[in-house]
């Protein structure tokens, strides 16, 4: 090739990266959106990984999507795509990351172009809980006087285990505890879809009200009316497991029967 004609080629081929890089300079921003988590599914345990779900699309190729806590400079969760590769006008993918402490969690996306232009970050809120330990599960039917151990299973009159039954009628009982070292306990009103009692656990429903700080600040150490399909969270007197959420399955005249789980949070 002659030089003249060498010089000519080169002299295209940088024209027309020029025009490349100035056509996307005048196009639109990229845009990115959450697909998951979202308004509806944001709540998550502690040490198992949220596959963070996005799309994007630009007038101009993606090259590639960050995800980062706090705000758009914040610590680095991940990216998907290469800066220096080949993008796409429209991009569906997802960023792993696995939050390792409890807490509220600010994740923002932000999109790449071909000419390294951002996006207008968007961000999302996540709450991350601690996921229960469970250490029993079982069903248990309760007559007048008979108290109950959880996790022993022993049954005593009164005293003894974590609560005992009060009948005050036909069909008619409470859940008492004023017997050391009976601790207390309280009704819950909070809807689950499940049907297992341990599944109940795990809705986020009651994750959400097991897990408030302030979960103990209503346990009354008395009586609390037994109400059939009541769900009911009382504190262990001592380990193994601190909790026991429990429902009632059935009342009659003479007795009631629980379903119950009796689990441990950090």
């Amino acid at each position: 090739m002659k030089p003249r004609t060498l010089l000519w080629s080169i002299s295209l081929t940088i024209l027309a990266s020029l025009a490349c890089k100035l056509t996307a300079y005048w196009a639109a921003v990229p845009e990115v959106q959450f697909v998951f988590p979202n308004e509806n599914q944001h709540e998550f345990f502690a040490n198992e990984p949220i596959e963070i779900t996005f799309y994007a699309q630009g007038e101009t190729e993606i090259n590639y999507v960050q995800a980062t806590l706090k705000n758009p400079n914040g610590q680095l969760l991940g990216s998907y795509g290469d800066p220096e590769g080949k993008g796409q006008n429209t991009l569906r993918a997802s960023i792993s990351w696995t939050p390792t402490a409890t807490g509220r969690y600010i994740i923002y996306l932000t999109a790449y172009d071909t000419v390294g232009r951002p996006s207008e970050p968007v961000h999302l809120a996540v709450q991350v809980y601690a996921r229960p330990v469970v250490v029993a599960q079982g069903s248990k039917t309760l007559a007048y006087r008979d108290s109950f151990d959880f996790v022993s299973g022993a049954v005593g009159e009164f005293d003894g285990g974590d609560l005992y039954l009060f009948r005050n009628g036909p069909a008619d009982f409470s859940f008492v505890a004023n017997y050391r070292p009976q601790v207390g306990g309280k009704q819950l009103d909070v809807q689950y879809a499940a049907n297992d009692i341990q599944s109940v656990l795990f809705d986020m429903n009651v994750i959400r009200e097991i897990s408030a700080p302030d979960r103990d600040a209503n346990i009354e150490y008395g009586e609390i009316p037994v109400q059939e399909g009541g769900l009911y969270l009382y504190k262990r007197h001592a380990p193994p497991g601190n909790y026991i959420l429990f429902r009632v399955a059935s009342v009659t005249d003479d007795e009631v029967t629980l379903d119950y789980v009796v689990f441990s949070l950090p």
